[in-house]
């Protein structure tokens, strides 16, 4: 006879066809002494006559299961079986026995599915079984529809049901938990490990539940799970099917807002007497039948359930076996983890059993055990004190590491200055053919510090200079600080209107460009001044020199509100930076680095000034050269160079330009460093340094040697960063600033003597992101998240917020959807990145076409701002309290299709097009720009084209013709030119 499913019945039916595993449910019992065995073998027969349900399979039947009879009833086996062996629903049955006798023990080992088993129904089965055994009737069930019976106990209490979950509901989060490589997928290959629990559970004057739950709230909550949620198995039986075996289990999250000045008694008793968690549980119970994906718009069974969840069950004695004694497993695992961490308590006379169950894919076996050691510790604590505030539990200390540095009283003018004396003949910047010794570097920038002096700038004055990578520009900045003034560098390759507004935003006393510049430089009010005038007009320094507490720059960075933001870094971190990388990188005497990047990202004060402070020179890099790796490739070896540093993205494109110099120290830094990349690079390059660090924190705040592969990837798959910098502190910290356990993500927090001043005109944002500890340590926030390895190097995980970072930048995508919303028919904007690129979600009041958006947002914001892909929605996704879902934003507009196949020279460049941009269809018209590609792709590209083609385009070509039937032509052109 076949019945219709039941709703928890049809769920595990529903997760079993999608794929998910970890339903059988094993359970062990050893007999000890002299068994009956065919005496034991005839009671799991009466067992399974009084239980039918063991003997049954699952069938679809118009899309909805019902329960029939197996095909083959189940049979009492000898020898052991498997729970890893899969269940065959179709066919049943769904339960399989098995018997080992063996002298004076005999072993059951009995694996059932959970559409027909569930925790209760092992007791049930053990007290029909010993009393079958014992020679007692086992009378029949009462005959029941059961599906009926529970929906119309769900239709009583759906309307309670909605309501309770109105207030109540939130998507649960991925849970946070010591080296948790996530999140988890819902199930996986696991472990557990096995326990009893040893604290006095019954000193905490609440039930043995409500402590457990209440010690994993508050365990979750030190991990930085502010709004923790548990996964609970409740029972779901009816009065009169107390006897009967089946799947009457549902799992409801329980969810937790703890406040840090409770203590672990106010926690475990507002289970209980208070209204708080205790009016949840219990509404909770009496909703339990009634799934979420019913009360719960919106939700599906998968997003329903939390990543940690507890199966706990107060179990009676063993029941008695005539003349044997049973020992049960209460626990048995069946080899397939459940989410992050699931936990199983036996509670029974002798204790608690416990099982801690992992997926191995995500959690080692030592995070697990440090948990359990943790949720251990934590027990302890409190039932030896109660009254332990939570902030105080699992107070595990964070790795230390012994940074403290006493650095002279100096300023970086002092140490060129110190350098230019003792060396004033040798080479300090080299730029094409032209080499400026030390001297002449100290004489010219004596000369714009004079020339500075009469326009008006002086000590703690802000100049703004127009800042290209040149010697020029060297001299330009060591001028700045040598009139005792701190320098502004603006990136003539920005959109006029940015310049203008960082101008008018920052008030300088000066504007200082090179003559070349003259034309990129925006109308303001201060004085102009020309760096080649003031050179050729030579004059000695003037006004005072520059203190260690004085500010020596100022640098914009995006903002978060749509506002640029100018960070304020001092002399005394700037020193303690140069010096600092000194010592970690050490041998630096006589270096010879590449000046690579842009004047206005702040890298580019390291590789400008540590070689001018150690008697080293700094080959300038020539803008022309700036997107081609061949020619980068060349430079160094031409010039000897001995130092490199780049972000990740700029190390793709020297190696994709055939950079090989074993000699070459090398640091990647600005972005998440791939370990596949990290390898290619150590591979051609004597050592590898990956760097971290925040303008806020000037520069770099850790760092990390790369050596060798990883033995066991993490998160992002990249490599470590590190240690922190000599004078550096580094803390992971939650939302509240406390420190979190080893292994536990949380937000990045620097301290030491790098931190900048704050923000430029901007007193409330430097409050907010400048805070101090309750140490009385000044610190600043980072918004990333990072986290301890075991070895106590940083682990890097990731931004908190809407931040990004591109090629080396850090973005925020609020200044981005600011610049949208200035558009007058934009009115909803979201940015996210896909596949490494910012794409832009706009709802507008008229159409809008791609190419005006780009060409609106580029009149404002830097060609890296730029997004690549635009799709118009009809409203932006939101989360359930009116954010953005950000999550949720669908992949970008669909390009058009990529058309007829290509042969010959366009084949080719298609290919290399789609593996540089990660595309595996580009049409041969498509505009190459509108695909995200941009001036180091571009190089990318070219660079492969001459790899596989032979041709060398230029680069106009790309901007001229920016399709693969435009390059394609090119290459043809020049190809038949070499052929002639």
């Amino acid at each position: 006879m076949k019945r219709p499913a039941t709703l928890r019945q049809r769920d595990v039916w529903l997760a079993e066809r999608a794929g998910h595993g970890g339903y059988a449910i094993p359970l062990t019992v050893v007999f000890s002494g002299k068994a009956d065995v065919p005496r034991l073998r005839a009671a799991v027969e009466a067992v399974l006559a009084r239980h039918p349900v063991l003997s049954c399979a699952v069938r679809e039947e118009d899309g909805a299961p019902f329960l029939a009879p197996a095909a083959e009833p189940p049979r009492v086996l000898e020898g052991p079986v498997d729970a890893a062996e899969p269940f065959d629903l179709e066919r049943g049955p769904l339960m399989r026995i098995g018997l080992e006798p063996g002298g004076d023990s005999c072993r059951l080992t009995a694996v059932a599915h959970h559409t027909v088993f569930d925790g209760e129904s092992k007791s049930i089965f053990l007290r029909d079984l010993a009393a079958a055994y014992a020679g007692e009737d086992l009378p029949p069930l009462r005959d029941a529809d059961l599906a009926a019976e529970e929906e119309a106990r769900v239709a009583e209490v759906l309307g309670t049901a909605r309501e309770f979950w109105k207030r109540r509901w939130r998507t649960p989060e991925p849970a946070a938990l010591p080296f948790l490589d996530g999140p988890c997928p819902p199930d996986g290959p696991g472990e557990q490990i096995r326990f009893r629990l040893d604290a006095d559970l019954d000193a905490l004057g609440v039930t043995r539940f409500e402590a457990i739950l209440a010690s994993l709230q508050a365990l979750l909550w030190r991990y930085g799970n502010t709004e923790a949620a548990i996964g609970v198995d409740l029972g779901t039986r009816a009065d009169a099917d107390r006897d009967r075996i089946g799947m009457f289990a549902a799992e409801l999250p329980v969810f937790t807002r703890l406040r840090p000045d409770w203590t672990f008694q106010r926690l475990a008793r507002s289970l209980r007497f208070e209204h708080g968690l205790r009016r949840d549980l219990r509404g909770l119970f009496r909703v339990r039948e009634v799934p979420p994906t019913r009360a719960v718009s919106g939700i599906t069974p998968g997003t329903a359930l939390p990543q940690v969840s507890l199966s706990y069950r107060r179990r009676d004695a063993v029941p008695e076996f005539p003349g044997l004694t049973a020992d049960v497993d209460w626990i048995s695992f069946n080899g397939v983890g459940r989410g992050a961490l699931r936990v199983v308590v036996a509670d029974g006379p002798e204790g608690c059993d416990v099982s801690l169950q992992y997926q191995t894919a995500h959690l080692d076996r030592a995070a697990a055990e440090r948990i359990a050691g943790h949720w251990r510790t934590l027990l302890a604590q409190v039932t030896a004190a109660p009254d332990t505030p939570l902030a105080e539990l699992v107070d595990e200390p964070q790795p230390r590491h012994d940074t403290a540095v006493s650095r002279p009283p100096v300023t970086l003018v002092d140490l060129f200055e110190q350098q230019a004396a003792r060396a004033p003949s040798a080479p300090a910047v080299v730029e094409d053919e032209r080499t400026l010794t030390y001297a002449e570097l100290d004489a010219a920038a004596d000369a714009v510090a004079a020339a500075l002096a009469g326009a008006g700038a002086s000590r703690g004055s802000l100049v703004a200079v127009q800042a290209d990578r040149s010697a020029c520009t060297v001299i330009a900045l060591l001028g700045v600080l040598k009139a005792g003034a701190a320098y502004l560098p603006l990136d003539p390759s920005h959109p006029i209107a940015r310049l203008a507004f960082q101008l008018q935003d920052a008030a300088p006393a000066v504007v200082l460009t090179p003559k070349r510049l003259l034309g990129t430089v925006p109308v303001h009010d201060a004085p102009l001044l020309v760096v080649e005038d003031a050179t050729s007009a030579g004059g000695d320094r003037k006004g005072a020199r520059p203190e260690p507490a004085d500010r020596a720059y100022v640098l914009y960075t995006s903002g978060s509100t749509g506002r640029p933001k100018g960070v304020e870094v001092g002399h005394a971190a700037l020193v303690n930076l140069l010096l600092g990388v000194g010592e970690r990188l050490g041998d630096q005497a006589g270096r010879t680095w590449l000046g690579l990047t842009s004047p206005s990202f702040d890298i580019s004060a390291l590789e400008l000034y540590l070689p001018l402070v150690t008697g080293g020179r700094v080959v300038i890099a020539p803008e022309a050269l700036s997107g081609d790796g061949a020619a980068l490739s060349l430079l160094v070896k031409r010039h000897g160079v001995t130092h490199v540093q780049a972000t990740p993205s700029g190390w793709q494109l020297l190696l994709d330009g055939g950079f090989d110099r074993p000699d070459v120290t090398a640091l990647a830094g600005g972005e998440t460093l791939p370990r596949p990349l990290a390898d290619a690079v150590l591979a051609r390059t004597r050592r590898l340094f990956n760097m971290y660090g925040p303008t806020e924190t000037t520069i770099w705040s850790t760092c990390a040697q790369v050596t060798g592969p990883v033995t066991r990837p993490q998160v992002t798959g990249s490599v470590t960063i590190g240690l922190p910098l000599p004078g550096t502190t580094v803390h992971i910290l939650d939302e509240g600033l406390r420190p979190l356990p080893c292994g536990v993500p949380g937000e990045l927090c620097v301290g030491g003597a790098g931190l900048a001043f704050g923000y430029l005109n901007r007193p409330e944002l430097t409050a907010e992101r400048f805070t101090t500890l309750p140490s009385g340590e000044r610190i600043y926030r980072t918004g990333d998240l990072a986290r301890f390895r075991a070895d106590g190097e940083l682990e890097f995980l990731g931004r908190r917020d809407g931040q990004v970072k591109l090629l080396g930048h850090r973005i925020e995508t609020g200044e981005i959807e600011a610049r949208l919303l200035e558009h007058p028919d934009v009115s909803r904007a979201a940015v996210a990145v896909r596949d490494g690129r910012l794409a832009a979600y706009v709802v507008t009041a008229a159409e809008v076409s791609r190419a005006e958006l780009r060409a609106h947002c580029a009149a404002a914001l830097p060609s890296i701002m730029v997004p690549a892909r635009f799709t118009a929605l009809d409203a932006l996704p939101l989360t359930p309290n009116g954010k953005v879902d950000r999550a949720a934003l669908p992949e970008p507009a669909a390009r058009p299709a990529a058309g007829a196949a290509l042969t010959g020279t366009a084949s080719t460049v298609r290919e290399i097009v789609a593996e540089v941009l990660r595309m595996p269809e580009i049409g041969p018209d498509e505009d190459l720009f509108e695909l995200g590609v941009h001036s180091l792709l571009i190089t990318q590209i070219a660079a492969r084209i001459r790899t596989r083609l032979g041709p060398d385009l230029p680069l106009h070509v790309f901007y001229d013709t920016p399709t693969i039937t435009g390059l394609a032509a090119y290459a043809d052109r020049l190809l038949a030119k070499e052929a002639v």
